[in-house]
């Protein structure tokens, strides 16, 4: 399920290039509170909040669970991720706190649970990742994060924060934006344990934007290798 309120703002009304697509997706209910949050799909009217639309709506909830497989990363997927994220120095696990004092590098950040075993329906819930990230996070020149975001637990996310690329939450999301932050790229929450509401909402005055790119998602904003890489340390010359 999906709560979105406050100045909150999820479009994917300019970008086409891989289809058109929807605002948000869920298999629960998609709740929009208050009289600001927005939530546009590229369906051709430019209306907010739409649930039924041609040829497709803003908002699709009560969608069926088989339909979300498509989007959901396998346990060998995660497995080539987390040994990628190794290779670069980006895996970490437990409990992490990104903000301008622990900022956050750019490329494949991998958040494990606290065990490294892969996080299920039934597992501890003590075990998984707790991830928070603040206004100011990124490492990067421009302010902005690059790259991929994969959580193998929970996910919060407060302050002044940007990122293009994409996030793949195992658990519940909680976006609370603030100043001018935006993600350029796609969100996706599992909810693989918790049954509360994952929530995009903002502080009074504050902005949480979700904008649909289909490039910036699939290369992490240009810091995600499309073709194969080696790891590091092991190109010898003979």
């Amino acid at each position: 399920e999906l709560q979105v309120g406050g100045n909150t703002l999820i479009d994917s009304r300019a970008d086409g290039s891989c289809g058109n697509k929807m605002g948000t997706f869920t298999t629960g209910l998609t709740e929009v509170q208050g009289g600001s949050a927005e939530v546009y799909g590229r369906d051709g009217n430019n209306d907010p909040n739409q649930y039924t639309g041609t040829p497709i709506p803003a908002i699709a909830q009560s969608q069926p669970t088989a339909a979300f497989h498509q989007f959901l990363l396998t346990d060998q997927d995660m497995a080539a991720l987390k040994s990628y994220a190794k290779s670069q120095g980006t895996y970490y696990q437990g409990e992490v706190e990104f903000s301008a004092s622990n900022t956050m590098p750019n490329g494949v950040i991998f958040v494990d649970t606290v065990s490294g075993a892969p996080m299920t329906a039934t597992s501890d819930p003590n075990d998984q990742a707790n991830v928070t990230i603040h206004g100011n996070a990124p490492s990067s020149a421009d302010g902005i994060f690059h790259g991929w975001l994969i959580i193998n637990g929970r996910l919060s996310i407060s302050g002044n924060f940007q990122m293009w690329g994409y996030g793949y939450v195992m658990n519940d999301l909680t976006y609370t934006g603030t100043g001018t932050g935006q993600i350029v790229g796609a969100m996706l929450s599992r909810n693989i344990q918790d049954t509360s509401y994952t929530t995009i909402d903002t502080n009074t005055g504050g902005n949480a934007s979700i904008l649909y790119d289909c490039a910036k998602a699939r290369s992490g904003g240009g810091m995600v290798p499309q073709t194969y890489s080696a790891k590091a340390g092991t190109y010898r010359e003979v």
